[in-house]
């Protein structure tokens, strides 16, 4: 099937986790996003994969450098927001050279550590979403969809089996 133009994936964003002495760097944005804390990231530029997107944008925005091999995804959210489409991939990283410090003043305020547990009341809602999820070690979220579908319960014989299975190891 063929979808329309405006049914298309728009938006494709690469935030990172940086976490250090179990505090995650956030920053506060200026312009049309003053005010709310984010993660260091952005949009995915055409010919960029979500990680090669990560590892430029952190080195604009936070002045630092990540090895590859030292970024792990860890958290893909899928959402629908005033009807545009988004793949939001989260990375997480505890290694890092150079130091951070804020190389775009035109579009963020201040760089901060903050407690994972204590993010501020004004962290964007997908970043804190993103954020909680990852704490609870969740890997896949969807936000902002209806569903048509009633989504079916596992049968109870597909239940017992699943419960038996998770059991084995007990």
């Amino acid at each position: 099937m063929k979808l329309k133009k405006n049914e298309r994936l728009r938006l494709n964003v690469a935030s990172l986790i940086l976490e250090k002495n179990g505090e995650v760097l956030l920053l506060k944005k200026t312009g049309n996003r003053g005010g709310e804390y984010g993660l260091v990231g952005g949009r995915i530029e055409a010919g960029e994969s979500a990680k090669q997107a990560l590892l430029r944008e952190t080195f604009e925005e936070a002045g630092i450098t990540l090895d590859p091999k030292n970024v792990t995804l860890v958290l893909t959210i899928h959402r629908l927001r005033m009807d545009t489409p988004t793949v939001h991939f989260f990375f997480f990283a505890d290694h890092w050279e150079g130091h951070i410090h804020n190389k775009e003043p035109h579009k963020c305020e201040h760089l901060r550590w903050v407690p994972f547990t204590q993010l501020p009341s004004n962290t964007a809602t997908v970043i804190k979403r993103g954020i909680e999820a990852f704490v609870k070690g969740e890997t896949y979220l969807e936000l902002g969809f209806k569903s048509k579908h009633r989504i079916p319960k596992i049968p109870r014989q597909l239940q017992s089996k699943r419960q038996q299975s998770t059991n084995k190891g007990k």
